[in-house]
């Protein structure tokens, strides 16, 4: 949005104002305004999600010379959320606007067919603020509201089965420079940054780490030669 429409922004009571304002100053008033939408542009958090129309430009903390972008595509209701998903497979994150009513199964199959991808053993899994694997959504029958998933919030989807009830699924990495990370907080985020993925492994909550799983896990993770995911079971 250009600087001029700074000043301006509080006297309007809506982002649908506003956005039939920015249509009228750059001459595209004939474009249907239900196909449009905004975005905000933050230098330090990124384009944020498309935000609601009847949301005032207070409600939303804009301030002048806040960054606007205006794009194609339908403005979320106030029964739809906003939600990131990023395929490991195709390297490639996708924004979709959904029902919070939807179950995970179903918008599961909606981001596949997004994606392309086929089969039937995928699985969404939530991230932290790094990105990582954060816990996985289990239950294919519950509703994203249900899981109380956040506006903007980025899923993964991956390839694989989830663990059958009863079953953890414990992420080892290695770090092939040090021991671990120093006292420096900067160091330690340096470490976790940079620790390579080493294997995915699943046993049953009551067992017992002896030599003979241990020797299991080793034995199965050099064979995948320590770069690519790898899920095991163990029962």
């Amino acid at each position: 949005v250009e600087s001029g429409f700074a000043s301006f922004l509080f006297l309007y009571e809506s982002v649908r104002l506003l956005k039939i304002a920015i249509l009228s100053a750059v001459g595209n008033v004939e474009d249907d305004l239900d196909c449009l939408r905004l975005r905000a542009d933050d230098e330090s958090e990124g384009l944020s999600p498309p935000v609601r129309e009847h949301l005032s430009i207070s409600e939303l903390g804009w301030s002048s010379g806040q960054q606007l972008v205006l794009e194609r595509g339908k403005p979320p209701t106030l029964d739809e959320i906003c939600l990131n998903v990023t395929s490991r497979v195709r390297g490639s994150t996708e924004l979709f606007v959904v029902s919070r009513s939807l179950r995970i199964g179903d918008f599961m199959s909606l981001a596949m067919k997004r994606f392309d991808l086929a089969g039937d053993k995928w699985h969404f899994c939530r991230t932290n603020w790094c990105g990582e694997e954060a816990g996985l959504l289990e239950d294919k029958e519950t509703s994203l509201e249900t899981e109380k998933l956040k506006e903007g919030e980025t899923l993964l989807l991956l390839e694989g089965s989830l663990p059958p009830k009863g079953f953890l699924r414990l992420a080892v990495y290695l770090d092939k420079k040090s021991t671990g990370p120093t006292n420096s907080s900067k160091n330690s985020l340096e470490w976790l940054q940079g620790r390579p993925f080493l294997v995915n492994f699943e046993l049953e909550s009551a067992s017992r780490l002896d030599r003979d799983l241990c020797s299991r896990c080793r034995h199965q993770s050099f064979r995948n030669g320590n770069e690519t995911p790898l899920n095991l079971l163990f029962r």
